[in-house]
């Protein structure tokens, strides 16, 4: 850590401390500094492997974390919490690290009714779409169904999402907690094998689960 010779903390994340790096695969680096010039984030390589550095002070730290709680993916706390030490004392590594355990563990917030129905509604149009789309539209709608259904299911489950990759390996993670009992979550990795032909199914299933189809009726403000 020569270039961050005054850093408090630090930790190596990603999927190389997971063991599931590729040869694309880059490093996750978080820095926590007292003050100037965190926060920033920044992409280097270092010796023919590219690292992304994400530099934080304690307070934008809490910042990013209650933004990742917003979009219900606890990126940067994962940072912290998944990853092998680099650097720093022992009792502010703790604290850090026990302060971002407990915050995954928790999982995100619940779905208000408001959002709910707001991701019903959505689904439901997607799927309309979907239903009789010609295959160069099917293409992307069937994307856009699979994830809509994969963020209802895991959002109604309290469970953590992604973005990409990560949603999926999401719901690979909650499928493997035995949280499945209707087997939707099945259903929906195998739709993401033959998507085009449990799609649908896949997601009328999660709308099912928490009131069906919504569009008669359905009002912003």
């Amino acid at each position: 850590m020569q270039r961050f010779p005054d850093a408090e903390c630090a930790w190596l994340g990603g999927s190389v401390v997971r063991g599931t790096a590729t040869a694309t695969s880059d490093l996750d680096v978080l820095v926590l500094l007292n003050g100037h010039p965190a926060p920033f984030r920044e992409s280097v390589t270092y010796d023919g492997v590219p690292v992304e550095l994400f530099v934080q002070t304690h307070e934008s730290l809490r910042r990013f974390r209650d933004e990742d709680q917003r979009r219900r993916q606890p990126t940067t706390a994962r940072l912290v919490a998944d990853t092998a030490r680099l650097l720093g004392d022992a009792a502010t590594l703790d604290a850090v690290e026990r302060e971002c355990r407990a915050e995954i563990e928790a999982g995100p917030r619940p779905l208000s009714p408001d959002e709910i129905d707001r991701q019903r509604y959505v689904l439901t149009d997607l799927v309309d779409d979907l239903t009789e789309a010609p295959s160069a539209e099917a293409t992307l709608l069937v994307a856009m169904v699979l994830e809509g259904a994969i963020r209802l299911l895991l959002g109604l489950e309290r469970h953590w999402q992604g973005t990409g990759k990560g949603l999926v390996r999401e719901l690979e993670h909650w499928y493997a907690t035995g949280a499945d009992d209707s087997g939707v979550g099945a259903l929906l990795l195998a739709a993401l094998e033959d998507p085009r032909r449990l799609a649908v199914e896949a997601a009328e299933d999660v709308l099912n689960g928490c009131g069906g189809r919504l569009f008669e009726g359905y009002r912003i403000g």
